[in-house]
């Protein structure tokens, strides 16, 4: 989410196709040069994917349950927040904590996410995990404790064998993170190489390990395109080579700020189509209420896409928790922001 979300609110951890696929996107067929996203379940390679960010973390599986029966229809991706390291010493790996959750997000038809966050969690404060900043991701030999938890991770995801989306060091051309670009308090100064660095490695290792069920998410934050010297923060894309889907996270406010859909995704959109041809979620979105009609946001946010101004758009994902001192961001806020999202959703293939 944007900078004004904290650490501290975020949820505590607890077959090969052989032909090119279409996605559908809003009943309008636009073929994703680079042909077709290799582990998508065949359910859902023909239509626009939904999802949702759910609160609870990865033992509250019932807020599935609840957000479809709100909604009137099944998820597609289910989105969780988990960081690197808690307040043991060892780094978490993907056995102990997210299997469980991965098999049941799977088992009812849908794909898990893992926003996998480079952090040590700690009853409420966070730094960055043991090794983890980017420039140590880059560098560090095969022997140090996060290159050989990469590994142990990797091998881990490949042996679950089913798709997992992973979307690592999200949002990093905002601050507040460890991975943020430029200075951070966490990890010193970071560039747009050191990111593209880390990342590349820690791709790799995924391949080198097998893991190819691993779906790897490069993420930005809508609010901020480009650093204080103009240079667009599509610099750190890593390549295709290492990135499954392209990604934008973006929040109405409401109040004084209110946006509507396409004024906070139509440029970041544009500008991330213009550098890949890959498929582009939209990984985090939401509206406040304060400031004008949230229904009438999300009835314009579903007309837009149906309209095929997103040509390359895959999906996107609802956030649905609630942020102490923040909007009321989940879909139900108000009854007629609820109603909007299902009669919207019901009119999607």
């Amino acid at each position: 989410m944007m900078s004004e979300r904290t650490f501290a609110s975020r949820p505590n951890c607890r077959a090969s196709r052989s032909r090119t696929r279409l996605l559908l996107v809003a009943g309008l067929v636009s073929a994703l040069a680079g042909g077709a996203i290799a582990g998508i379940p065949p359910a859902h390679a023909a239509r626009l994917l939904l999802g949702a960010s759910l609160g609870g973390g990865l033992d509250d599986r019932s807020q599935i349950t609840q957000f479809e029966a709100l909604t009137g229809r099944p998820l597609d991706i289910v989105s969780v927040p988990m960081p690197w390291a808690g307040s043991a010493p060892n780094l978490i790996d993907f056995d102990c904590c997210v299997l469980p959750w991965a098999r049941d997000v799977s088992s009812r038809g849908a794909l898990p996410m893992v926003s996998w966050e480079p952090i040590r969690w700690n009853s409420g404060a966070s730094s960055a995990a043991p090794g983890a900043c980017p420039h140590q991701l880059a560098t560090e030999p095969d022997s140090a404790p996060a290159i050989a938890f990469l590994h142990r991770y990797a091998r881990q995801v490949a042996a679950f064998g089913k798709t997992v989306l992973i979307r690592p060091m999200h949002e990093m051309n905002i601050s507040g993170w460890t991975w943020s670009l430029g200075h951070n308090p966490y990890c010193g100064d970071i560039s747009a190489a050191d990111f593209i660095a880390a990342w590349r490695r820690m791709v790799s290792i995924f391949h080198a390990e097998g893991a190819h069920n691993a779906k790897f998410v490069w993420c930005v934050s809508w609010a901020s395109m480009g650093d204080s010297a103009g240079t667009p923060v599509t610099l750190t894309y890593p390549g295709d080579a290492y990135v499954d889907y392209a990604a934008i996270d973006g929040y109405n406010f409401g109040g004084k700020d209110w946006r509507s859909f396409d004024e906070i995704f139509r440029a970041p959109y544009a500008d991330i189509a213009a550098r890949t041809s890959r498929p582009i979620l939209i990984a985090e979105w939401a509206s406040g209420e304060t400031g004008g009609s949230k229904a009438a946001w999300i009835r314009a946010a579903f007309a837009s896409i149906k309209a095929n101004h997103y040509p390359q758009l895959a999906g996107l994902l609802w956030f649905n928790v609630p942020v102490a001192g923040q909007p009321r961001w989940v879909v139900d806020s108000s009854p007629a922001a609820a109603r909007a999202y299902r009669a919207a959703v019901r009119d999607l293939p």
